[in-house]
């Protein structure tokens, strides 16, 4: 099929590695997700769906990338033409689904937030029930301000306008009574910490995500264009 054909199944052969490699990061992520903010989901400080949610689109996808990657690498080593017509629809439904994805997530974004903040409001108030009290919901709480070194929803406020005494899990560096003292205390709520979290990352995300994108574009009309060398055959050389 000459050279440009040959580099054209390098390429594809490429591409269908990475997207294995990226197939296994994302079940990864979505394990290792699922497994660190399960206290968060148990103490309702997220809502499941916006919770549970992510973690499962991160599963299916890292499966459909297993799929794309496996389909693409074997039907170029192999020479089996089905493959990369199956390669080259997945592909098409991969790029969709990565737009479909990016919208949703920047329509979505703001209500994640005021979400938040309803939960680590709700989180105060029945970790520090003077009734009952809820263990787990404190924990979360006093792991979630300990991580992100911040306070509350929008800090200090949030427990103070309720009559309650600030954690020590405010404090910069965490030492029992330490809240007593207010130059101790982080004045960053969490709620604007995980979106300066979010800002800080998704310009560099965006930009990969772009750069991949157009990868992936790349491959698919190199698929369509080797799979269509020999029509008469359901098999390349």
């Amino acid at each position: 099929m000459g050279c440009c054909s040959g580099l054209a199944k390098i390429f594809i052969g490429i591409i269908s590695i990475l997207l294995f490699i990226i197939g296994v990061a994302f079940l990864a992520v979505g394990g290792i997700v699922a497994v660190e903010f399960r206290e968060y989901a148990d103490a309702n400080l997220f809502k499941d769906a916006y919770l549970w949610g992510p973690v499962a689109v991160a599963i299916v996808l890292g499966i459909f990338l297993l799929l794309i990657g496996v389909f693409g690498f074997i039907g170029i080593c192999c020479g089996k033409k089905s493959l990369l017509k199956l390669f080259a629809g997945m592909m098409i439904l991969l790029i969709i689904l990565e737009i479909t994805a990016g919208v949703l997530f920047y329509v979505f974004r703001d209500k994640l937030e005021d979400e938040l903040q309803t939960g680590i409001e709700n989180g105060i108030l029945k970790a520090y029930n003077s009734s009952n009290p809820d263990s787990v919901t404190l924990s979360a709480l006093n792991k979630l301000q300990e991580t992100l070194n911040c306070c509350g929803g929008n800090g200090t406020i949030d427990y103070t306008s309720q009559g309650l005494n600030v954690t020590d899990a405010c404090c910069m560096t965490v030492t029992t009574g330490c809240a007593a003292t207010p130059a101790n205390l982080n004045t960053e709520g969490c709620t604007s910490a995980l979106n300066d979290l979010y800002k800080r990352y998704s310009n560099v995300v965006f930009g990969i995500a772009i750069g991949f994108a157009v990868l992936e574009l790349l491959a698919l009309l190199y698929a369509c264009w080797v799979a269509k060398q020999d029509d008469d055959d359901s098999k390349f050389v």
